[in-house]
């Protein structure tokens, strides 16, 4: 019966709350070392694994936008410049060269490939000052031009802009610019004046590619100009008839300057001879002035001679022509010189007596 007096049965449960006895005896338990380095070990391990999978480079030559790989979204507001950047787990970068990029319009290849961007660019002149009814010409022009892409956040807004495909827009851009510029030069203006004509692309290029594009452009190549074969020939035709009248405007100055040449040798050679001929007629006056007056000076010594032989010796006028006479006959060389006759020859009937 339930509830008697001295009823001690009945029911009972004993809990163990960790006595004494058994492995718990109030310790704590114990860690296996190997345990403990194998998760120490697999945490260091994933740690450097996520701080790589964090990290991100740029190229020297490049700049970057952040993008995460997960959503797609590209941080625009911010450009990375190049070096080794923190940037998450998930996440890339977009890189874009700071160097230099060409774009191209020709029809050359490489290996059998065509490198250019895009073909030759097609369009027309201006008008012909000599056919204004003309309309222009049909030509063909290969060009290639340099852009460098800005570092800054006007990289974000090209990318917010064109996306990847901004060199695809700079391309159709250039095209349009150079086509415009094209038709404001006369077919001549491509002969005779392409420096200009370079020129004035370069600065239309560069001044709307930074409006629309943000992007400097540096340089602007005009490589090559074709206009249809038969427009051409008329042209090579017209330059050479224009070199051959050059040419013989400048055989008629060469002519016209060795004329004039001989026309001064002439005059050189009249006044050699005038000169000459002067010295001559000075020279011979000279000659002749000097023979006179040794003459005179001779007759003169030979007076003053005679004279003082005849003061020294006493002679009168008859004795001094004697003794000149004399004198004469003495210095006379001739062997037949005939003394003493007065007509040798009988020539006034007196017989030479």
């Amino acid at each position: 019966p339930v509830g008697g007096s001295g009823y001690t049965g009945g029911l009972s449960r004993t809990v163990n709350l960790g006595g004494t006895g058994g492995r718990g005896g109030g310790r704590p338990p114990s860690i296996d070392p190997a345990k403990l380095l194998a998760l120490t070990s697999g945490m260091v391990v994933m740690g450097s694994l996520m701080l790589l999978l964090s990290l991100g480079s740029i190229a020297p030559l490049e700049a970057g936008l952040l993008s995460n790989d997960i959503t797609a979204y590209v941080t625009t507001d911010k450009t990375y410049t190049p070096g080794l950047h923190v940037i998450g787990v998930g996440k890339s970068f977009l890189k874009f060269p700071t160097t230099q990029t060409t774009i191209t319009f020709t029809d050359m290849s490489q290996n059998g490939e065509k490198t250019a961007d895009a073909p030759p660019i097609q369009t027309r002149t201006g008008e012909d000052a000599s056919d204004p009814d003309s309309g222009g010409q049909p030509i063909t022009m290969c060009v290639s031009l340099q852009y460098v892409l800005p570092s800054d956040t006007d990289l974000g807004i090209i990318y917010n802009s064109f996306g990847g495909a901004y060199h695809e827009r700079y391309t159709l851009i250039a095209r349009n610019i150079i086509s415009n510029v094209a038709q404001t030069f006369s077919p001549q203006d491509f002969w005779m004046d392409r420096t200009t004509i370079a020129d004035k692309m370069f600065e239309a290029c560069r001044d709307e590619l930074k409006r629309q594009g943000m992007v400097t452009v540096t340089q602007l190549q005009l490589l090559r100009i074709d206009f249809p074969s038969q427009y051409e020939d008329m042209i090579t035709l017209i330059q050479l008839q224009v070199q051959q009248k050059v040419t013989k405007e400048y055989q008629q100055r060469v002519t016209a300057i060795l004329k004039n040449l001989e026309v001064m040798q002439a005059e050189v050679n009249a006044q050699v001879s005038v000169i000459e001929a002067e010295a001559d007629r000075t020279s011979l006056q000279i000659t002749n002035a000097a023979l006179a007056e040794g003459y005179m000076l001779q007759q003169a010594a030979k007076t003053n001679a005679t004279a003082l032989v005849a003061k020294t010796l006493g002679l009168d006028g008859p004795e001094v022509v004697q003794y000149l006479k004399l004198k004469a006959m003495k210095s006379h060389p001739s062997a037949r010189t005939v003394i003493g006759l007065h007509d040798p020859f009988g020539t006034d009937g007196s017989g030479g007596n």
